[in-house]
């Protein structure tokens, strides 16, 4: 029983180039499978945070936008996080403006406050001009 070189190389041939059809017949649908999972897992939500990052940037200071943090994964994390530094930037704004207000305020009594003891000076400078004048006339 022998079997000759040839024959052999043609049916190791032949199975390899079945075996590599058979591997491109499988493996092309997988990675169309792979490519929608990972277009619906990560790039859709990236690109949906990206758009909305978009509109937030464009806004006019929009303080109370959100971003969609529904999913549980390092995507919804990220929009979480962002979500939370946006209120604290929001409670910074409001803080500073309530402490704008108040410095307004005090900057305004002192305003007024300075204005009392000049109406007074001229009181007393007219009083005293008045006094002079009349130990002038007495004199």
């Amino acid at each position: 029983m022998k079997i000759s070189l040839e024959k052999t190389n043609d049916a190791v041939s032949l199975f390899r180039n079945k075996s590599i059809l058979f591997a491109l017949i499988v493996s092309l649908p997988l990675m169309l499978v792979v490519f929608l999972f990972v277009r619906r897992v990560v790039t859709r939500p990236l690109l949906a945070m990206s758009e909305s990052l978009t509109l937030l940037a464009k806004g006019e200071g929009d303080l109370t936008f959100r971003l969609d943090a529904s999913h549980r994964d390092e995507i919804g994390t990220t929009a979480a996080s962002f979500n939370r530094m946006l209120a604290t930037i929001a409670d910074l704004v409001r803080h500073v403006g309530d402490s704008a207000k108040a410095v307004t305020d005090a900057a305004h009594q002192l305003t007024h406050g300075s204005a009392r003891p000049a109406d007074g000076s001229h009181q007393q400078n007219a009083q005293s001009e008045a006094a002079a004048q009349q130990v002038d006339a007495l004199a």
